[in-house]
């Protein structure tokens, strides 16, 4: 339960940078599962993942809003930052 276009922008977001920082002909997966009270969503891409000091990170906003960067050198974070943000608002709200 939530507001339906922001969750569906949300789910957007996240898939879009799946495939923003994936590998060019590589493989991205969108699981979801049924949860009590809700569903999980899990998107997997084939791409250099998040550099190894970074990955507890990346979902911090403060830190991901400095140079957070993936294997590849690219810079990540922020966006999956804000995505975090707007589906906690969301569960906070329903409660």
């Amino acid at each position: 339960m939530g507001d339906a276009e922001m969750l569906k922008q949300t789910v957007i977001s996240v898939i879009s940078k799946a495939i923003q920082h994936g590998n060019a002909g590589g493989e991205i997966r969108v699981i979801t599962r049924s949860v009590p009270n809700g569903v999980t969503l899990e998107v997997r891409d084939s791409g250099p993942g998040i550099a190894p000091g970074d990955s507890p990170h990346i979902l911090n906003a403060i830190l991901s809003s400095r140079q957070v960067t993936g294997a590849g050198g690219r810079p990540v974070g922020q966006g999956l930052s804000i995505c975090k943000m707007i589906v906690e608002s969301m569960a906070e709200r329903l409660k």
